[in-house]
């Protein structure tokens, strides 16, 4: 399982806990049985922290992504300027460099 699809359903669960938690909270309000009430509100807080992380995780990668995409083209500018790079290879093909 990659990373990104793992980072994924984790994203998709805890919003799915923090719609449960709020709407367990509306309904347990509304009814005006306490213990719903308390379950909706610790399930939207979790749901909020769980959201949080899992955001600053895919916006972490996705910088790293960046500076090693924008540390290839600079490179590769670097290696046609010096004539090491041959024309059919295009540095901007949406490949990250690996390794």
């Amino acid at each position: 399982m990659s990373a990104n699809h793992f980072d994924q359903t984790a994203l998709a669960v805890s919003k799915a806990v923090t719609i449960t938690g709020g709407t367990t909270a509306v309904i347990g309000g509304l009814t005006l049985y306490e213990l719903g009430v308390w379950v909706g509100i610790i399930g939207v807080i979790l749901g909020y922290i769980s959201g949080q992380y899992w955001s600053w995780r895919k916006d972490r990668r996705e910088r790293l992504e960046q500076e090693l995409r924008e540390q290839f083209r600079c490179n590769a500018l670097e290696a046609m300027k010096a004539g090491k790079w041959n024309t059919w290879q295009d540095p901007t093909d949406g490949e990250a460099p690996r390794g």
